[in-house]
């Protein structure tokens, strides 16, 4: 192409941008609030990602791994936020390109037939539109950098902005391109029908594989599918409501062309007539509803999900692990002091086998109330377990007694010698023969749930035939009353003469409270193993009644009612146990292969197998979030877990915000396309001014029948894409969610919805489509004034 071509080409885009520069400077305005919202999502994720300092108690390297996790997953979503809002900034810019191209259609008929060829056409279009998006990228960065700045991110969170930008300024010009250039010139009826139809078959077909695929993304994985997934939903929103509204549109009219008067009929007909236009405007108005219902969807959702995988993860308010280490009644009786501790209760936390499957053991008491932060689940324990097996010592008791006979083979003749301390050995009356030391312990439970072991201290032993009677005594432990007795257990020490001893008990008192029935007997042996005395009710015979998880049923193929056993992963410990129900998620678990069972049954049947218990583990308080630092440093600064999202899901959680920044963005658009589509409407309605002028309709009456078709396209499209909007919201937030979210593990699939700001949102869209209404009401009046039949031609 010569220069002097060139430069009258050059010219001719002066000269055409000079006659339509009010619709021109609406095509900027348009990609300038599109990049301002793009700017304000991507620095509002960027000062997110900003890692802040861990709270007291937590582990800084735990903490700094898990926001690493959360600044992946956070990176891997953003573009999700992007390509929503281009998608809708590309339909609202399409509007108004379509709207120029109206308005020059006089002009570039006599431009061909000029000698102007479609590739000069083509090349004029592309500059100006190149033009146009270039100010308005310009303005918009502007815009969002200002907001950005007047909001606190800092200069270093704007790297990402140009990585969006460049691809939504390319798309911009291409669709400011192609909607000027198709406004007329060069396409027909048939060929936009054929290319509408395959935009329709391609939304569909990109659903079907959102939702097939989206459920197996990978948290914090860049993955196409949830780049897309949010935009190809509400695009399949927005053509399930352009669908729905032609049939409700003819429906409407027909029942109106019936009647008489033009009130009613005249808005319908025109409707119903006019359909690709009005089409277009429910397009481009659904999808700004239903990211509006999206944005609400996402944002609830998150929440619930987020916190409910947060409480069962930590499985407390407040949890402080102790492996390997157990938790002692003074270590637990220590955190319930600390201010702000509501309750307190030992749990353990303890891995298992399940023939070659591993899975987490989860013993809780039972009676603690508040120190789980699921409810159902602390009702499902209190179901499973036995109430009264461990008999109690009374409100006031202060230490336990115990009196024990000892008593050796019938031929042992000499007189008793005892000593003191907690050993005890005796003589027998007849022969010179020693009776072993003899040694007694009692396993008891506060109200804590927490067990201790002890060693009960010999007073003066009374001689008996065949042995001596004992009187044993120790104080309890510092730890919450009331207390229970679970056992009583015998050993020996080092001892010579007689090998075996019998030892048998009737009862036990408690000091400063009850008198328990204990009576049991046993044999010990000089330097044998411990022997039990007396064990709280249980058959050793009966599996212990536990919860699983719905995972772990379908690994082993369990249903209620089935038998298993465990093992203590690197022990021989083994217990029985019957499934006595499946559980979604079992609070405290780290795992979905998880067993869940009351701590008091649990160290029942550990006794009817061998004379100890496996104490717990962790510490679960009732206790405000607040209250975790004092904890910490209560228990020797040990890192305490909350049942708030940890900092890796707290950095996801900004893509709650994110999208209503992306949804504000939208609604101004959707505004924006709405006003350039009436404005369409009415450069095509002119002549109909005069005719209906003349017919005696007042100019008062013409701006009511333009208000009302346009309220009514408008508002049932607001409904329409609410409606499609939850329908999509239903059928990817969740697994969107999972998506983005590292950690959250199995999400529920109950989407919930923020009502003030689906409210506060849905009234914005509203509020500034009634202004379009009103604007476009005004107008059809000042020009019916003065029309005249055959103004059409001005």
């Amino acid at each position: 192409m010569s220069d002097l071509r060139v430069r009258g080409l050059l010219r001719l885009a002066r000269a055409r941008a000079r006659a339509q520069r009010p619709l021109l400077l609406l095509s900027s305005l348009t990609a300038a609030v599109a990049v301002a919202t793009i700017v304000v999502t991507v620095t509002w994720l960027q000062r997110a990602a900003v890692v802040p300092l861990p709270p007291a108690g937590v582990d800084p390297a735990v903490h700094a791994d898990e926001s690493a996790v959360g600044v992946a997953g956070l990176v891997a979503a953003a573009p999700a936020l992007v390509v929503v809002v281009v998608l809708v900034g590309a339909a609202a810019l399409a509007q108004v390109a379509r709207l120029v191209s109206i308005a020059r259609e006089r002009e570039d008929a006599t431009l061909r037939a000029r000698g102007l060829s479609r590739f000069q056409a083509r090349s004029v279009d592309l500059a100006e539109g190149a033009v146009l998006v270039t100010v308005g990228v310009g303005v918009g960065l502007l815009l969002g950098l200002g907001v950005s700045l007047a909001t606190g991110v800092p200069l270093d969170s704007l790297a990402a902005v140009g990585f969006a930008l460049l691809p939504a300024a390319v798309v911009l010009v291409g669709v400011y391109v192609v909607a000027v250039g198709g406004g007329g010139r060069t396409s027909t009826a048939r060929a936009r029908t054929v290319g509408s139809l395959l935009g329709v078959v391609v939304i569909v077909l990109s659903s079907i594989l959102v939702i097939w695929q989206l459920p197996q993304a990978e948290p914090g994985r860049a993955d196409p599918v949830v780049a897309i997934a949010p935009a190809v939903i509400l695009a399949a929103a927005a053509v399930v409501a352009l669908a729905a509204f032609g049939a409700v549109v003819v429906a409407w009219a027909a029942p109106r062309g019936r009647r008489r008067g033009l009130g009613w009929v005249l808005p319908a007909r025109q409707v119903s007539r006019r359909l690709p236009v009005f089409g277009a405007a429910v397009v481009l108005v659904s999808l700004a509803a239903g990211s509006v219902v999206f944005a609400s969807a996402y944002g609830a959702t998150w929440r619930a999900e987020a916190t409910t995988a947060a409480a069962v993860r930590a499985g407390a308010p407040v949890r402080v692990d102790l492996a390997p280490q157990s938790a002692s009644t003074e270590l637990v009786q220590i955190a319930r002091g600390v201010p702000g501790v509501r309750a307190a209760a030992g749990a353990l936390i303890q891995p298992v086998e399940v023939g070659s499957s591993s899975a987490e053991l989860i013993a809780l008491p039972a009676a603690v109330p508040g120190v789980m932060v699921d409810g159902s689940a602390s009702a499902s324990l209190e179901a499973m377990s036995t109430p009264g097996a461990a008999p109690g010592l009374g409100d006031g008791a202060s230490g336990i007694r115990v009196e024990a006979l000892v008593t050796g083979p019938p031929t042992v003749q000499d007189e008793a010698h005892v000593r003191g301390g907690i050993d005890v050995q005796g003589r027998a009356p007849v022969q010179g023969v020693a009776l072993p030391a003899v040694r007694l312990s009692a396993i008891v439970i506060d109200a804590g749930g927490v067990p201790a072991t002890i060693a009960l201290r010999f007073g003066d032993p009374e001689p008996v035939p065949g042995g001596v009677r004992l009187n044993a005594e120790a104080a309890l432990p510092p730890g919450a009353a009331p207390w229970r007795v679970l056992a009583l257990v015998a050993g020996t020490g080092p001892g010579v003469g007689t090998r075996e001893a019998t030892v048998s008990v009737s009862e036990l008192v408690a000091v400063g409270g009850d008198t328990v029935s204990t009576p049991g007997e046993t044999s010990v042996v000089a330097g044998g193993p411990q022997s039990l005395l007396w064990a709280a009710a249980g058959d050793a015979s009966s599996a212990l009644p536990v919860g699983v998880t719905s995972a772990f049923a379908e690994r082993l193929g369990l249903v209620t009612g089935d038998t298993f056993s465990l093992r203590y992963e690197g022990s021989g410990r083994r217990v029985d146990a019957v499934v006595d129900r499946i559980l979604s998620a079992i609070p405290g678990s780290s795992t979905d292969l998880a067993v869940f069972a009351p701590l008091e049954s649990l160290l029942v049947s550990q006794l009817q197998r061998g004379t100890s218990v496996v104490p717990p583990n962790s510490v679960w308080l009732d206790a405000a979030p607040g209250a975790a630092g004092a904890v910490s440093a209560a228990l020797g600064d040990r890192a305490v877990r909350t049942a708030q999202p940890g900092p890796g899901t707290a950095i996801v959680g900004a893509l709650t915000g994110a999208w209503w920044v992306a949804v504000a963005g939208t609604v101004v658009l959707a505004v924006i396309g709405a006003l350039a589509i009436s404005r369409t409407l009415a450069h095509a309605r002119h002549p109909d001014l005069g005719i209906l002028r003349a017919l005696g309709v007042t100019a008062r009456q013409q701006a009511r029948m333009r208000a009302t078709e346009l309220t009514v396209v408008l508002l049932l499209a607001v409904a329409l894409g609410a409606v499609a909007g939850a329908v999509g919201s239903a059928l990817i937030v969740p697994p969107l969610i999972q998506a983005t979210t590292p950690g959250l593990g199995a999400v529920s699939g109950v989407v919930a919805f923020e009502g003030g700001g689906l409210a506060a949102a849905g009234a914005a869209l509203v509020i500034g489509l009634i202004v379009v209404v009103g604007a476009a009401a005004g107008g059809a009046a000042r020009r019916a004034r003065h029309a005249m039949v055959g103004e059409d031609a001005r």
